[in-house]
């Protein structure tokens, strides 16, 4: 890695890993292939591979740019930011203080371990939540599967077929780990509660847990309580248990304000969220539409989906027919139903992605299940295995361009914060959010777009007050988000020319990664 050069180009990062990258991971591979075809138990050294796994895939762009990826998560952290400033939380001003689980895990570990850093945070987040996202997995397909060499494919699948970029650091992340301890515990919970000790201990964790997923990430706590409820109705979780989890779900909400937040978030979610030509199209539609780069992106990352979903498919059907189905793969069958109901109550671009992650469990767990079916479905894994890993790097990391924070837009961030103040509005993406919510929350980021039939620049969602001065912004994201979602070569020159030569418009900062204009309408 240290020998190849970062070179974003079409297709995201895939163009800059060099061939010492491809051969690290084919031997890596190849190593997990020979334990696996002569059924080595090896623990340690499976566990390492997995280990290793997880640190050449989701290392690599903190290796490779240095810098943190998807700006939306310089956003999240300006909620830890005021905590760590404040110390205490303020849900009026900040909507995801709401649900504060985020913002109260980062601050206090940037507390404790004094960390001076949040571009660190951020740049490590991903790896960190997938090392630790190991265990929880590990203990739910040990206890579902009776194949060690089983656990550990299901282990290579989950973290291959994990191309969906929502472990950055975000509410969501955290959310996506604390359901993976969840489903760990739901399934402790049927193996071995039988004693009176075990099942109340595993009882006190789920709803300490649970408490957790509540307090972070709305639409997880949702998954992890209909989870709860398709395994109450097959009889695998104890009437107790559930109404656990339900109590404890109203009474953290209203606890931590969201129940307020809920009251603005109703209407619209009762307009939009049961609308199935909405749904397919944010999340369908306005995926292929755009530069070609963008739509075969698109395009390999649903292949991909169909791909470990119909691995885990074969994995279902051929323990059928094999007659070698357990008990326990109908709870795992009950885990995936349970994630998949989360589908009626969900709306938004990033639906499908959330209903994949939540299920990824269970479809790894059946798709690690084929090597014990055969020598057929052992040659099918394999062949998936190999095949997997070039399309996870290039479904991954294959919009790099729009994900990349250059070190320019680092800089543009000092000069935004130094020399803005309380009150502009700021049309740009993310950069500009990560410091001192309290000054900037009231900022209103200008929704520019271009209007092809006038060659102008259209506005909405400025609200701000007459004579309070305003900016007009590109940075890397919009610009390489424009040339994405545009057909149009040139779009992006088109509307800074625009702004050059506007009078309206004054460039105060320019940098190869970001222009700022004073726009002075009045």
């Amino acid at each position: 890695m240290q020998t190849a050069h970062l070179n974003l180009g079409d297709y995201g990062l895939i163009t800059s890993l060099n061939v010492a990258y491809w051969f690290s991971l084919g031997s890596l591979l190849a190593s997990f292939i020979v334990l696996l075809v002569f059924k080595r138990e090896t623990s340690w050294l499976l566990a390492a591979q997995v280990v290793f796994l997880v640190v050449v895939l989701y290392l690599t762009p903190f290796i490779m740019e240095g810098t943190p990826r998807l700006t939306t998560g310089f956003t999240h952290y300006s909620d830890a930011d005021y905590v760590i400033n404040h110390g205490h939380l303020d849900a009026e001003l900040l909507v995801y203080h709401n649900w504060p689980g985020y913002s109260l895990i980062v601050s206090e570990s940037a507390i404790v371990t004094n960390m001076t850093s949040p571009l660190l945070m951020m740049d490590l987040f991903p790896f960190l939540v997938k090392l630790i996202g190991l265990l929880p997995l590990y203990v739910l397909l040990r206890q579902v599967t009776q194949s060690k060499m089983a656990v550990f494919a299901g282990l290579w699948i989950y973290n291959l077929g994990f191309w969906v970029n929502q472990d950055y650091a975000s509410p969501q992340a955290i959310g996506l780990y604390l359901l993976l301890v969840a489903c760990a515990l739901f399934v402790l919970l049927d193996t071995r509660g039988n004693q009176t000790a075990n099942r109340r201990g595993y009882t006190v964790m789920l709803v300490l847990v649970f408490a957790a997923v509540v307090l972070t990430h709305a639409l997880t706590s949702m998954a992890v309580l209909l989870i709860a409820v398709v395994l109450f109705l097959m009889k695998r979780l104890p009437a107790i248990q559930l109404g656990l989890l339900l109590s404890m779900i109203f009474l953290a909400w209203s606890l931590y304000g969201a129940a307020t937040e809920f009251k603005s978030m109703l209407p619209v979610f009762w307009a939009e969220a049961f609308r199935l030509d909405q749904i397919f199209s944010l999340n369908l539609t306005e995926g292929f539409i755009g530069a070609g780069t963008r739509k075969a992106v698109s395009w390999g990352r649903v292949i991909f989906t169909l791909a470990v979903g119909l691995l885990a498919l074969y994995g279902f059907i051929a323990t059928l027919v094999r007659k070698k189905w357990q008990k326990s793969d109908m709870l795992t069958l009950g885990l995936a139903i349970g994630a998949i109901a989360v589908l009626p109550i969900s709306y938004g671009y990033e639906l499908f992605h959330r209903l994949y992650i939540f299920g990824l469990a269970p479809l790894a767990q059946f798709g690690g299940k084929l090597d014990a079916l055969g020598k057929t479905a052992l040659g099918v894994t394999l062949v998936a295995l190999v095949v997997f890993i070039p399309v996870h790097v290039f479904t991954r990391y294959g919009s790099e361009q729009a994900a990349h924070t250059t070190f320019e837009a680092l800089a543009f961030q000092e000069f935004y914060f130094s020399e803005t103040k309380n009150g502009h509005v700021i049309g740009g993406g993310n950069y500009m959010t990560y410091k001192n919510p309290e000054l900037y929350s009231q900022t209103i980021h200008l929704e520019f777009r271009w209007n092809p039939n006038t060659q102008s620049i259209t506005w909405g969602g400025v609200k701000a007050p007459v004579g309070t001065a305003r900016y007009l912004c590109f940075t890397g994201f919009e610009i390489t988000t424009y040339a994405r979602f545009s057909d149009t070569p040139d779009l992006v020159g088109q509307m800074t020319r625009y702004a050059d030569t506007h009078q309206q418009y004054n460039l105060v900062y320019l940098n190869p990664s970001a222009r700022l204009y004073n726009y002075m309408p009045y």
